[in-house]
């Protein structure tokens, strides 16, 4: 299934990472099914998945100007965050004067909390030009080898560190190191026929189901792939990898079916706004979730994702119509940028 270079949006990327985006709220309300727990732990890895499909998509063969491409992603991702993280700083000081909420090692995302995604984004940005130079260069088998090598040594790395306790360097090399070889195999999707997806999509199947009976018989129960996250390691991947890359299989039944059901403009717009609705559920879950408000999770999740929704669609709304008043073109395009996505 050879990815084809669309001049418009693809609506079904939008649609995964809606699905996605999803998935990570979920697991910050705190759901008590196990089920839930463990199924939308494929989330964050098809972020980073579908960036590097996008990634390949954009840059279509043609060269990319490093400096200018590293500048747009710091735009992106870095400043947005930075004025979310302002504002939280700001509203957090208000209501709680004389305390501060964190240290300046959040705005440089040196921290395990919720924009530590946004440092792997980053991280990841820094080094995705030389992916697509490499793998323009390398057959898809030759490719998929680099890969599974990758993941071995990665797996190597984690568990050296693991017994080092350096989380540091858990940070800063192993957790982008995995995140990556996922991203490089999204970048190498347009190149991979049907065959080949389903033959990556047994090996995932076989590895994590090799793997999740070892430690069923090792430890008497099913363990969880989430307890292999930090970094992410073989278990955790080979499920993600698993369910992400089936979901990419059907990725344009799945669109067929949101608009079927009349989900699509929602999904649509929840998977093309994805860092604000992102960073807007961050204070909403830390108010609700340690007051256990609503007590059901599910309604929570609900509440969590209605406010975060709202909010981000109203900014969108004002920042688009201010947008376009705007005379200066290069204005109106960053504060979008900055605002809207």
């Amino acid at each position: 299934m050879t990815a084809k270079i669309k001049s418009q949006r693809d609506y079904s990327i939008d649609i995964l990472r809606c699905i996605a985006l999803l998935g990570i709220i979920c697991i910050h309300v705190q759901p008590t099914s196990v089920f839930i727990q463990q199924f939308r732990s494929f989330d964050v890895p098809m972020m980073v998945f579908l960036s590097g499909v996008v990634f390949s998509m954009s840059t279509n063969h043609h060269p990319i100007d490093y400096r200018r491409y590293i500048v747009k992603r710091f735009v992106r991702l870095i400043l947005p965050t930075w004025i979310f993280l302002s504002a939280y700083f700001v509203l957090r000081y208000l209501l709680h004067p004389g305390t501060l909420p964190f240290g300046i090692n959040f705005f440089f995302l040196l921290t395990g909390w919720y924009v530590w995604i946004i440092r792997v984004f980053f991280i990841i940005a820094l080094f995705a030009p030389l992916v697509v130079n490499v793998g323009e260069k390398r057959s898809n088998v030759a490719l998929f080898i680099s890969i599974v090598l990758g993941l071995i040594i990665n797996e190597f790395i984690a568990i050296f560190i693991h017994s080092t306790d350096n989380e540091s360097l858990v940070v800063m090399l192993v957790m982008n190191l995995g995140y990556f070889l996922v991203f490089i195999l999204g970048v190498g999707m347009k190149k991979i026929s049907i065959s080949q997806l389903n033959v990556i999509i047994i090996l995932a199947i076989t590895s994590y189901g090799i793997i999740a009976t070892y430690l069923y018989i090792q430890n008497s129960h099913y363990v969880q792939t989430n307890d292999y996250k930090y970094p992410p390691r073989f278990y955790y991947l080979s499920y993600a990898l698993m369910i992400i890359l089936l979901l990419y299989k059907y990725k344009d039944i799945l669109l067929k079916i949101s608009q079927k059901i009349h989900v699509f403009k929602c999904f649509r717009f929840i998977g093309s706004h994805t860092i604000w609705i992102y960073f807007y559920h961050i204070p909403i879950v830390e108010y609700l979730v340690p007051r256990n408000l609503p007590a059901s999770w599910i309604y929570r999740y609900m509440l969590v994702l209605a406010i975060a929704g709202f909010f981000t669609y109203i900014q969108s709304y004002v920042v688009n119509s201010l947008a376009e008043k705007l005379k200066n073109k290069k204005i109106s395009y960053y504060l979008k940028v900055l605002l809207v996505g």
